[in-house]
C-alpha cells in the first residue's frame, strides 16, 4: 500500500552496508530529517553519512548534545558554552570558577563516553514556544529564554536528552550510540572538541590555530562590549533604535583596523615589497585591498596591483580535478615561472610586460606594461596568496601577508552558533545574484566544491599570514535578510538547493530586518549587496 508508514531508522539498517560510515540522516523530498521519522513507502529517500556535509552537521550537533549534558551531569551551575568552529574542532569555554584543567577535562571526556555506550535516544517535540520558555527557566537556562522572546514561530522542537532539554537549529542523530569517536584537548581559556575526519575514520588531532583564535576572542570580547554577543541582543537594539551605534562602531573598527595595518606596512617601507592579500571567497577581498591601498597612499606609498588571474596558463594545459573538469583553484593552474620572473624583474626596477588573460579564449594576451619604485609595493590579491610556493623567488623578508575571513561569531544562545560560514554563503548568494545574475540555486550547488577548494588551497596556509584582518560586521545578518529572503525563497522543494534554503531562511528569520540604506558605501558589505563607491 502506498499509504504504508516506514521507519527511516529501521529502513536505513537495511542500505547501512552501502555506505562507507554510519547512516545518521536523511534527505526526504528536499528536507534533512531525524531517523526517527515514519515517511510513507513510496517516498523517495536520501540517507546521510558523516561523508556528507549534512551528515557531518548532525553528527557535530549530537555530540555537542553529549557534550553539553555531560558538563551540566558534572557541574551543574557551570554551563558550556559553545563558541566557534576552529579547523575540524569546535572550540567551546566551560563557564567554571577556576581555569580549566586537564582532570576536569578527563571527566568530561568519561562521562560523555558513558552517556554514549549508554545508547540514550535523542528525544524530539514540538511544544509551543511558552511551554519552552517554562522548561528552559526550569533548567535556569536565561539565554534561550532570552532567545525566545524573538522567535518568529509559536511552537518550536526542542529536543531531551536523558530529561535535559535544548534546542538545535537542525536535527540529531537517533541516539548518543550512533556517536563513535571524537577527542578532547585544552584549549586556553576553554576546550576544543574535535570530530572523525571529514570523510569519517579517526578524530582529526586539532593543529595550532593562534592567530586565527586570537581573532575570533577579539571579535567576542568586542560583542560583549558592544552588548551584542547573541541574535537577541542584536534584535533588542534594532528595536530600540540602537542599532544604528552598533553599525557606526563595527565599521570604525574596519577602519582602525585597516590604518594600522597600512601604517605596519609603511614603518617597513625599505624592506616590505610584495603584499598579499588571501581568504575565502565572500571575505571581501577586493574591498578591503582598495580600502588599504588608499591608507597607505595616505602614509606617502604608491602601491601597484597585479591580478593572479593574469597568470592563468593556456586552456590546454591546465590541471584537471577527480571529475575531468578544469581545476583553475589549484596553485598548478598558474604559470608560476612566468609569475615569479616577473615579479623579480619588477622588484628590481625593470620595466615588465604583463600579461592579461582572456576568458573567453583560455589564452594568454598581451597586457599592461609596468615599472614600479621603492615606494610602489606590489599588492597581490587571490587565494593563493598565503602558499609560499606562489612567490617562491622572492625573499619571505620581502613579504607582508594578510588573511581576511568573515570571523564574527553570532550565536542563538549558548549552544547554538552562527557559522562564519554561513555567512559567507549568504554573503555570495546575494552577491552572485546582484553582479553575476546567478541564482540562489545554483550558489548554493556549487557550494560543496567551493568550500572544497578553500579547505585544500587556504585554510592550510591561514596561521602564514602576518596579520589576520576580520572582514565581519556585526549588524550585517540583519541587513542581508531583506535581500537575501526572496532569492531564497525561489528554491522549491524539488531542488537540491531546498534543504539548505530552507535552513538559511529559518537562520534569517531570527533576525530583525535592518534598512541598507544605513550602510556606509565604502562598507566591506557593500561588496556584496551594491552601492559601493569603491
Amino acid at each position: 500500500m502506498q499509504d504504508e508508514s516506514v521507519s527511516l531508522l529501521e529502513l536505513s539498517k537495511k542500505y547501512q552496508d552501502r555506505y562507507a560510515q554510519p547512516i545518521v540522516g536523511a534527505r526526504v523530498a528536499g528536507e534533512i530529517c531525524s531517523l526517527n521519522r515514519h515517511i510513507k513507502s513510496d517516498e523517495q529517500v536520501e540517507f546521510l553519512d558523516l561523508t556528507s556535509a549534512e551528515g557531518f552537521q548532525i553528527y557535530q550537533r549530537s555530540l555537542c548534545f553529549v557534550m553539553i549534558k555531560a558538563a551540566r551531569d558534572l557541574f551543574p551551575a557551570a554551563p558550556m558554552i559553545i563558541k566557534y568552529s576552529l579547523g575540524e574542532g569546535i572550540y567551546c569555554e566551560w563557564d567554571l570558577e577556576q581555569e580549566l584543567t586537564q582532570t576536569e577535562l578527563s571527566q568530561l571526556e568519561t562521562r560523555m563516553r558513558m552517556i554514549i555506550e549508554a545508547d540514550i535516544p535523542f528525544i524530539d517535540q514540538v511544544i509551543d514556544k511558552e511551554d519552552a520558555i517554562e522548561i528552559f527557566k526550569a533548567q535556569n537556562a536565561q539565554d534561550k529564554v532570552f532567545r525566545l522572546r524573538y522567535d518568529p514561530v509559536q511552537r518550536i522542537k526542542v529536543y531531551s536528552l536523558a530529561g535535559y532539554y535544548d534546542y538545535f537549529y537542525g536535527c540529531l542523530a537517533p541516539s548518543t550510540g550512533f556517536l563513535g569517536d571524537f577527542g578532547l584537548v585544552l584549549y586556553p581559556p576553554g576546550l576544543l572538541l574535535y570530530m572523525p575526519a571529514v570523510h569519517g575514520g579517526r578524530p582529526e588531532q586539532p593543529i595550532s590555530y593562534n592567530k586565527i583564535s586570537a581573532v575570533l576572542q577579539e571579535a567576542d570580547n568586542w560583542g560583549k562590549y558592544l552588548g551584542s554577543l547573541y541574535i537577541a541582543d542584536l534584535n533588542s537594539h534594532v528595536q530600540d533604535g540602537s542599532m544604528h551605534e552598533i553599525l557606526w562602531l563595527a565599521e570604525a573598527l574596519h577602519e582602525k583596523r585597516i590604518v594600522q595595518m597600512a601604517e605596519l606596512i609603511s614603518s617597513q617601507r625599505d624592506k616590505l615589497r610584495l603584499i598579499l592579500i588571501a581568504g575565502p571567497t565572500s571575505s571581501g577581498k577586493t574591498t578591503f585591498a582598495k580600502r588599504l591601498m588608499i591608507h597607505l597612499r595616505v602614509n606617502g606609498l604608491k602601491p601597484v596591483a597585479i591580478s593572479l588571474d593574469d597568470y592563468f596558463l593556456p586552456r590546454e594545459l591546465t590541471p584537471k580535478n577527480g571529475e575531468d573538469d578544469y581545476d583553475f583553484e589549484s596553485i598548478n593552474a598558474l604559470d608560476l615561472v612566468l609569475f615569479n620572473a616577473n615579479l623579480q624583474s619588477l622588484l628590481a626596477g625593470e620595466k615588465v610586460q604583463l600579461p592579461r588573460y582572456n576568458f573567453q579564449t583560455g589564452k594568454r594576451e598581451t597586457g599592461n606594461q609596468v615599472q614600479v619604485g621603492l615606494d610602489q609595493p606590489v599588492i597581490i590579491e587571490g587565494i593563493h596568496g598565503l602558499n609560499e610556493h606562489l612567490t617562491a623567488s622572492i625573499e619571505r623578508t620581502k613579504k607582508f601577508k594578510i588573511y581576511i575571513s568573515a570571523l564574527a561569531r553570532i550565536g542563538l544562545d549558548y549552544h547554538s552558533t552562527v557559522s562564519t560560514t554561513d555567512t559567507r554563503m549568504l554573503r555570495r548568494i546575494v552577491r552572485d545574484n546582484q553582479f553575476r545574475n546567478y541564482r540562489a540555486e545554483q550558489t548554493i550547488q556549487i557550494w560543496p566544491s567551493v568550500r572544497l577548494g578553500e579547505q585544500l588551497n587556504i585554510f592550510p596556509f591561514q596561521e602564514e599570514a602576518d596579520i589576520v584582518f576580520n572582514s565581519a560586521l556585526l549588524y550585517e545578518w540583519s541587513v542581508l535578510r531583506s535581500v537575501a529572503e526572496p532569492l531564497l525563497k525561489e528554491i522549491g522543494s524539488d531542488s537540491k538547493a531546498y534543504a539548505e534554503a530552507q535552513r538559511l531562511l529559518n537562520l534569517l528569520s531570527y533576525f530583525q530586518p535592518m534598512d541598507m540604506e544605513l550602510v556606509p558605501r565604502n562598507s566591506i558589505l557593500r561588496e556584496f549587496v551594491g552601492g559601493s563607491f569603491l
